[in-house]
């Protein structure tokens, strides 16, 4: 059983080096695990990859970045702070003041030049009394306010809502807060103020926006414009110039997968120098509708870098362009005003072509590529029953032109979590692969699991399906290596140990000792219970003569086996248990005064014999081995006995393939041979030996009995030469 052990141990280890090889060091991202303290919110996630991963973090999709901190032990120093061990590679982000601004997906993005890997966790506030209101505007206020320096302003808002909102006020879409002297913000429930002392030129004309978030999600939003009175009627604010593109995106590009790269510019107007300060313009890349950072990994997002020149300059370059940029790019650009948000767009149309042929080579054979749908060579197993807290490694290889899309279907949201693939490697032009890991399987999340991959392309579907079944739970009976005798003859005021050992197994169990019916443990005094692997013993420091014809038991348990169980009466001597003598007097008839007294000592007789003889089975193993198994029964008043095993007249020990068990309290002897080869047939014996003691006797008695039966190997096999030729 142990080179067994170690053989699987060498096996698994092998696997682990040879996923690492075959994975190449990609960007492996633990699931967020999120948790609470106090107004305090935790998420922890773990990353290895190798180069060392870039981390971004992103709150209902808009990027943000962290503190950087050194250690737990300090004072707040942002709202959102980020804690790295490198030792574990664990990065634990910290949120403080948890409002309901926070609510929604917190995901973070690891990216090396590898892979790219995401996960994400959903932040919620607990509603305690279940009362729902949405938010709504009561109050709010003036769209437009009129001031000129040196005025002061105050804007009231109220919403109605249950919980009670939180508020957050912004100017120009900066956040104000309390650190800024200029502005006072004053709150009640439901209810913000937001006072302007002194109004400031250079912050006119601006935007004052207030949001009110529920603790459900809900957000409503309502804006002011604070702008400066005209001095005379003549002054008037000049109009500011239309948004307007200098260089477009070209509207169809085609490109090859020979090249190294695609850029592509996009330029607005500059404005030109005036009193009139405009907010500088946002652009926003999409490839097919989907923001370039938030594509899935399979389309290699790391490829896409975006830079500007100035300002009103951007710029995306595709670096090693394939089949995966296929289709439309686009470039939003936004810019925000006083009075409006501007928004207009530019978009290519990519197009994928192929090198013509040079004119050398015009005279070579065209040799064409053969399209076929895809074809799962070697597809997930049909049925998977891992092994508790194992990783699963799952190589899928399929032949397909050209390469399909692959899309993956997890019944489990919880197995989702810890499930990642890799792919495809191209074997050769036909022939891809993939892999797929399942990370730390748990039974009771991940049983009754199904995995099904999906490759599709133009010329049709194939699809795989995997089942992951729980394992069968196989009963292991355990047997006692030593039990409790049935009696226990013990003095008062003195210590006694009892002691109960199992044989050997390779399942967890568990000893629980009783006294009277009540389980004892280590906590009560003054009893003491040391417990090894397979065996316990329990001290009585001192017997009162309360525990004087007490039964004292003990347990083993184990969930994957029965129950076994042994008990011991305490008793002390008394005249029950002295030999009975019986007084005889005898009447002299020739002298009446004289008596005649004759001890007569009653020996009693006790038992010592087989109930049940010698008989065998031989049990065949899935490795195509075989046990035999002997038993046999016997009976005794008095332990305790020695039992022997022969095999031919030769004693036999205990070794690797030998196992002997005698359970003291039902006398069953049981012989069990491991691997047997035809040198085993013959004669077994099994004798009992036991000393007893007649209370007229001065030294014991050695009484020995036996049982022997004959196995015949050969005539339990079929075919006994085949056998012999494996053996």
């Amino acid at each position: 059983m142990e080179a067994e052990m170690k053989r699987m141990n060498s096996n698994w280890k092998e696997l682990e080096r040879v996923v690492q090889d075959r994975v190449g060091w990609k960007v492996l991202v633990g699931c967020l695990r999120s948790s609470t303290r106090g107004n305090r919110r935790k998420l922890e996630c773990s990353v290895n990859g190798c180069p060392e991963p870039t981390l971004r973090w992103f709150h209902n999709g808009v990027e943000f970045e962290p503190v950087l901190i050194s250690s737990f032990s300090h004072e707040m120093a942002a709202k959102r702070e980020l804690y790295i061990d490198e030792a574990t590679h664990t990065y634990t982000l910290h949120i403080h003041d948890i409002n309901a601004f926070d609510v929604g997906e917190i995901m973070v993005r690891a990216e090396n030049e590898l892979g790219v890997t995401m996960c994400s966790s959903v932040l919620e506030l607990e509603i305690l009394d279940g009362k729902i209101v949405e938010p709504r505007f009561i109050r709010q206020p003036p769209e437009r306010i009129e001031l000129q320096p040196g005025d002061s302003a105050q804007l009231e808002c109220e919403v109605e809502s249950e919980p009670p909102v939180t508020f957050k006020w912004y100017l120009n879409g900066l956040q104000l807060d309390q650190s800024n002297k200029r502005f006072k913000v004053l709150e009640d429930v439901n209810r913000t103020t937001l006072i302007i002392p002194s109004v400031q030129q250079d912050i006119l004309p601006s935007e004052v926006t207030i949001e009110a978030a529920g603790q459900t999600g809900t957000k409503i939003v309502t804006s002011s414009i604070l702008v400066m009175t005209a001095k005379t009627d003549d002054l008037s604010v000049p109009e500011p110039p239309e948004l307007r593109f200098s260089r477009q995106l070209p509207s169809n590009l085609a490109y090859s997968e020979m090249d190294d790269t695609i850029i592509l510019d996009v330029e607005v107007d500059k404005p030109e120098i005036s009193s009139i300060e405009l907010p500088k313009p946002t652009f926003s890349w999409y490839m097919n509708g989907i923001d370039i950072f938030l594509l899935p990994p399979d389309k290699k997002p790391e490829r896409y870098n975006v830079s500007q020149d100035n300002p009103w300059h951007s710029r995306l370059t595709i670096n090693k362009p394939g089949t995966w940029d296929f289709g439309e790019i686009t470039c939003f650009v936004t810019r925000l005003t006083d009075k409006k948000e501007e928004k207009i767009y530019t978009s290519c149309n990519l197009e994928l072509t192929y090198q013509p042929i040079k004119p050398d080579e015009q005279s070579k054979p065209i040799i064409s590529k053969l399209e076929f749908a895809p074809q799962f060579i070697q597809g997930l197993p049909e049925k998977l029953t891992p092994e508790v807290g194992s990783t699963v490694v799952m190589d899928i290889i399929l032949k397909s032109n050209p390469i399909p899309d692959i899309q993956w279907v997890i019944s489990s949201p919880l197995t989702a979590e810890r499930f990642e693939y890799f792919g495809p490697e191209q074997i050769d032009n036909e022939t891809i692969q993939y892999r797929a890991i399942l990370h730390n399987y748990q039974p009771d999340k991940d049983d009754n699991t199904m995995l099904q991959m999906i490759a599709t392309s133009s010329l049709g579907q194939s699809t795989s399906i995997c089942h992951i079944q729980p394992k069968e739970q196989q009963t292991v009976n355990i047997q006692f290596a030593k039990t409790l005798n049935s009696q226990l003859e013990v003095v008062l005021d003195q210590s006694v140990e009892l002691e109960c050992s199992i044989i050997p197994t390779n399942i967890p169990i568990e000893f629980r000792w009783y006294i009277k019916g009540v389980e004892i443990t280590a906590e009560h005094i003054p009893y003491e219970i040391n417990t090894t692997d397979f065996t316990s013993i329990l001290k009585i420091p001192k017997i009162n003569s309360e525990m004087i014809g007490s039964t004292i038991s003990v347990s083993v348990c184990s969930p994957y086996s029965n129950e076994l169980k042994s008990s011991c009466e305490l008793y002390t001597i008394s005249e029950s248990h002295l030999p009975i003598i019986e007084d005889i007097i005898t009447e002299l008839p020739t002298i009446p005064e004289m008596l005649t007294i004759e001890s007569k000592i009653i020996e009693q007789e006790y038992e010592f014999s087989f109930i049940k003889p010698i008989h065998y089975e031989i049990y065949q193993n899935s490795n195509e081995e075989y046990t035999l198994e002997l038993e046999c029964q016997l009976i005794t008043d008095q332990q305790p006995a020695s039992i022997k095993w022969s095999h031919e007249g030769i004693e036999l020990n205990i070794s690797d393939r030998i196992e002997q068990v005698y359970e003291y309290e039902s006398g069953l002897a049981i012989l069990i041979i491991h691997n047997i080869t035809p040198q085993d047939m013959g004669e077994y014996t099994c004798t009992a030996t036991q000393a007893h003691l007649q209370p007229s006797q001065v030294e014991p008695i050695q009484k020995t009995i036996s049982t022997s039966t004959v196995v015949d190997i050969e005539g339990m096999l079929q075919n006994y030469s085949d056998y012999l030729n494996i053996v």
